[in-house]
């Protein structure tokens, strides 16, 4: 603030809403978040803007106000693509498709997360496409298509390890449990959990 450093400042707090929303402080989080906000706007940073919108909209989203989870992705995806930004349009397109599955709107969920899959290959951004594989596995479970959920899941999870992504690979393996323990197959439920 000393230096009236508007960027800086912007950049900072968006930083503090991070580690907030990480130790699931939301309402801190969301606090932090409306500062940087407003920094970054003063400072005419259309890319960091873009990025604390979508980072808002995370924080809408834990907080179960879903409508305004996706107002927040949309206007971060304009802002991504009026900038070019193939990776921040597809992570933007991972969230709406998130809230849409989340609010039972499968079909659309999915279309989304397709788009956001052709963009994280063109941007080669593969923790991107890792996550998003599956989610669309998820989507697939959720609307009961269990053959194609597995198929997804297990390419899923064969992709997060090719790339030595243990954190995604940690949750497709639980998706995975979730989905043998739904389909009443006990051995390769108990296989993926001890893995899990």
């Amino acid at each position: 603030r000393q230096l009236d450093d508007l960027h800086g400042i912007a950049r900072c707090y968006c930083g503090m809403g991070i580690i907030c929303g990480s130790i699931e402080e939301f309402q801190t989080a969301l606090e932090y978040f409306q500062h940087a906000l407003t920094n970054s706007k003063l400072a005419d940073r259309p890319s960091l803007t873009a990025s604390i919108t979508g980072n808002i909209g995370h924080i809408y989203f834990n907080f179960g106000r879903y409508r305004e989870a996706a107002d927040c992705f949309q206007l971060s995806l304009d802002y991504y693509e009026d900038l070019n930004s193939e990776q921040g349009a597809a992570n933007m397109l991972s969230g709406l498709a998130g809230v849409h599955v989340y609010l039972g709107e499968y079909l659309l969920g999915l279309n989304l997360v397709k788009k956001a899959i052709e963009l994280y290959k063109k941007a080669g951004h593969e923790r991107g496409l890792a996550v998003a594989m599956m989610n669309t596995g998820i989507a697939l479970h959720k609307m009961g298509r269990m053959e194609e959920a597995e198929v997804e899941l297990l390419n899923a999870l064969a992709f997060s390890r090719s790339i030595h992504l243990k954190p995604t690979e940690t949750d497709v393996l639980s998706e995975l449990v979730e989905l043998y323990q739904a389909l009443g197959q006990e051995n390769k439920k108990l296989k993926y959990q001890e893995l899990y």
